[in-house]
């Protein structure tokens, strides 16, 4: 009879009846749980030939047998009256698997579930790793660093290696936890070191560990080393296992990506997979920490999208939630206590957790009774009370509940809002904002401009409106300013910011694009719809005029004043050309030095002095304070979470943003009407028309 369990979106199927089963010597559920046995008194004098290789007698190598055959095959046994299956990987880190701290590690379900999940994973054959999104003290990289040394133990010719985010990380993970492991196996598991014992760098191993019955003279030839954080650490040859440790956290100048990418290589020979990976990790910054890098490769490894078929990178994600697996909330059974306890579990956590100053009785543990009484689930959210910015992202990064949480958490140091960011992006994905896809033209005929949906050849430069489009709004309005120039009608209402682009020739790949944005200024009698961008006009058109045409016919139909940055003026020739000079805004005042106003020569657009740089800055910097709720576009929302202020040409859409609420915030000077038009039009009748 099988069992079938689901472990993060995979159903995975366990034999649940065992020919042994171990009972710890009992049928008292209560007292049937793991317990790990110590190594026989009769291993206290093992023999050894001049090779170094154990001569075990019957007795040994009978145990040593049964052992062998529990680390390949797995292991069951009663928790709690519940029969328990853990694969032999589990086993042998239970079991024989001694961690850097000098002790063995706790049974615990969390644990079990992922090695359920590896061995699953490890036995379709497209997949070649796993990326494990982690809590910090899961214990992932040690558990990676047990499997490494399962691979040079009991498959032959194995190459492994692991790496890490510097190279005293490499180095420590090794000798820490790779070497002194190693150094603590009984002698029927430890292979026969072929370099030298004192070895810090690699272990070359040459033979099985003893000889007898289950042994043979071949040899493993395995080795295992490390190499520093570098994209071509591992990039020739056959790699059998690799631990890609604390990818979230590398610098950023070596793309965990491009590691990914050339590891993977030695993965694979032909169409055959000849090795695997794990990469666990927590995730730091995403601009300076490294987090962007492995969030890259966690979108490229999800399964959930790919429907559990091939994902594009050949791996697969995991996550456990902080609540599941933390330390001090763990009972008996190495279940994971996510809710409040009842009496005897509460009584065991507060046994083994809980530390007292012996002079003043006062806690000195990280948890305490009133702690455990509120169960995981609770007190990682008891973590997070009064905590705001910074160390409130720090925390969620440390301890992340959820997938979106770990990555969300990893914009610390996000030049806006990240949480309230972060947030209305969740508000995006449960209610989508509609909006339309247009481009708009003009009316050879009458002069005047229309708008039409996109066709299925034009998806790579369009507009996104999510308002006015309805017909409820006078559209093409227009006026004549001083100079007898056509200027929008409707300033009042709104405006249209552009970052553009230096080179005319748009088609080839230079890297930076455009980014238009539609604007309507606050009104109280339109809450809803007003002090917010409500169209975006976004890409890299062939021929720059393109850009040019959809902005003016743009701020034609709206009757919007448009303004560029001001880092080139091509766009002041085109509408010049065109008769809509007036069409274009000068220097908003609110982004002039006060103390230049007077001086400072008004050119059409806004200014790019370090004055208006630092104005626009703050008008972000408080609108995703206070109305990040208006933002309808998640790009603009993914582009603020990783904006860098000092180098702003890779951020077009939030360039773009930051322009267009400034100039909203600024409200234009409406001159009285007009009783006569500074050029008399009139109709067929003689009436004197105004526009």
């Amino acid at each position: 009879m099988s069992l079938a369990i689901d472990i993060f979106g995979s159903l995975i199927r366990i034999d649940n009846t065992p020919k042994e089963i171990e009972d710890w010597g009992t049928d008292n559920p209560k007292e049937q749980y793991w317990r790990r046995k110590e190594l026989p008194d009769f291993f206290d004098e093992v023999e050894y030939d001049k090779d170094g290789v154990a001569l075990l007698t019957p007795e040994q190598a009978a145990y040593s047998a049964i052992e062998v055959e529990r680390c390949r095959k797995g292991f069951s046994f009663y928790n709690n009256g519940i029969v328990t299956y853990i694969t032999g990987k589990n086993y042998f880190y239970l079991q024989w698997w001694k961690l850097e701290d000098d002790i063995y590690p706790d049974y615990r379900d969390a644990d079990r579930r992922y090695f359920l999940f590896l061995n699953y994973w490890e036995a379709i054959l497209w997949c070649i790793f796993i990326v494990r999104g982690k809590k910090r003290r899961e214990g992932a990289s040690s558990q990676a660093c047990s499997n490494l040394m399962y691979e040079c133990i009991f498959y032959k010719s194995s190459n492994c290696g692991l790496v890490s985010k510097e190279e005293k990380d490499s180095r420590e993970t090794f000798l820490e936890m790779v070497s002194f492991g190693y150094q603590q196996l009984p002698p029927f598991l430890k292979p026969r070191q072929l370099n030298r014992a004192d070895s810090v760098t690699e272990f070359i191993f040459a033979g099985k560990a003893e000889k007898g019955e289950n042994s043979g003279k071949k040899g493993n030839k395995s080795k295992i080393n490390y190499r520093t954080p570098k994209e071509n650490a591992y990039d020739r040859g056959r790699m059998s296992r690799v631990l890609g440790d604390e990818g979230g956290k590398w610098p950023i100048d070596i793309k965990f990506s491009k590691f990914i990418s050339k590891v993977s290589k030695t993965l694979i020979k032909g169409a055959k997979r000849v090795g695997f990976m794990e990469c666990p990790s927590t995730v730091n910054e995403m601009t300076k920490g490294g987090g962007a890098e492995y969030k890259k490769v966690w979108d490229g490894c999800d399964q959930f999208i790919s429907g559990g078929k091939k994902t594009p990178l050949r791996g697969v994600t995991y996550f456990t939630p902080s609540y599941d697996n933390y330390e001090g909330f763990i009972d008996k059974y190495g279940m994971s206590v996510m809710d409040a306890p009842d009496e005897e579990t509460y009584d065991f956590l507060v046994k083994k957790w809980v530390v007292k100053d012996q002079y003043t009785g006062e806690t000195i543990s990280e948890i305490s009774e009133e702690d455990i009484k509120l169960g995981a689930k609770v007190y990682i959210a008891s973590r997070r009370v009064g905590l705001t910015g910074d160390l409130l992202e720090e925390e969620i990064r440390q301890n992340p509940t959820t997938v979106q949480e770990m990555f969300e958490a990893a914009n610390i140091g996000c030049t806006f809002n990240s949480y309230n960011i972060n947030q209305r992006k969740r508000e995006l994905e449960e209610n989508q904002v509609y909006k339309r896809k247009i481009l708009y033209t003009l009316d050879e005929e009458t002069q005047k401009v229309k708008w039409r949906d996109i066709t299925p050849n034009e998806k790579n430069f369009y507009w996104e409106i999510t308002w006015g489009l309805d017909g409820k709004i006078t559209d093409n309005k227009w006026v004549l300013n001083g100079n007898g120039q056509k200027s929008p009608g409707r300033s009042e209402d709104g405006a249209i910011s552009v970052d553009s682009y230096s080179n005319s020739q748009g088609g080839r790949k230079y890297g930076s694009k455009a980014c238009a944005l539609i604007g309507r200024r606050s009104d109280l009698l339109d809450p809803e719809n007003t002090g917010k961008p409500i169209g975006m006009l976004y890409g890299r058109p062939a021929e720059k005029d393109i850009l040019h045409y959809q902005v003016m016919l743009a701020g034609i139909w709206f009757g919007y004043p448009i303004w560029y940055e001001h880092t080139a003026d091509d766009y002041w020739g085109y509408f010049k050309d065109r008769g809509r000079l007036g069409y274009l805004g000068k220097y908003p005042k609110s982004l002039i030095d006060p103390t230049k106003r007077e001086t400072q020569e008004q050119h059409k657009g806004t200014p790019i002095t370090p004055f208006s740089l630092t104005k626009q800055l703050d008008y972000g910097i408080s609108f995703f304070e206070n109305h990040c709720d208006k933002i309808d576009w998640v790009e603009i929302l993914d582009n603020a979470l990783i904006f860098d202020p000092y180098d702003r040409t890779k951020f077009d859409i939030i360039v773009s943003f930051l322009i267009l609420i400034s100039v909203l915030m600024e409200r234009p000077i409406i001159p009285p009407p007009k009783t006569i038009p500074l050029i008399p039009v009139f109709d067929g009748n003689g009436q004197l028309v105004m526009n």
